[in-house]
């Protein structure tokens, strides 16, 4: 069945229900993180370069993991875009909106939602 406008949702998550990682493996993996003698090891791996990403792995599940923000505006406050395929993306868009409106005069009685 497709989406209808104003219908409400369906399926999901339900609100406040907590992630699958099970408060035992949160629980286990911070015990290991904050232990002493893992800590010390753990120490000598990073500087030798030789910590696995099962390590961070746990981070993630111990503590969440960490938000990854991008600054998309400059120093004016304008949206600054410099990837090229956002570029090509917002001039697709901009070349639909203008043919919608071409379209929207040349036949004034066509609705514009489906």
């Amino acid at each position: 069945m497709a989406f209808r406008k104003g219908k409400p949702k369906t399926g999901g998550r339900k609100r406040g229900t907590s992630n699958k990682a099970t408060p035992e493996i949160k629980e286990f993996a911070r015990s290991l993180l904050e232990s002493p003698n893992y800590r010390a090891s753990l120490k000598k791996r990073v500087i030798c370069g030789k910590a696995p990403k099962i390590e961070e792995l746990l981070y993630h599940y111990a503590y969440g993991r960490p938000v990854e923000r991008t600054d998309i505006t400059g120093e004016d406050g304008a949206i600054k875009i410099s990837d090229p395929f956002t570029q090509e993306l917002i001039k697709a868009m901009e070349d639909v909106e203008s043919k919608e409106a071409y379209f929207a005069r040349i036949n004034p009685h066509v609705p514009n939602d489906p």
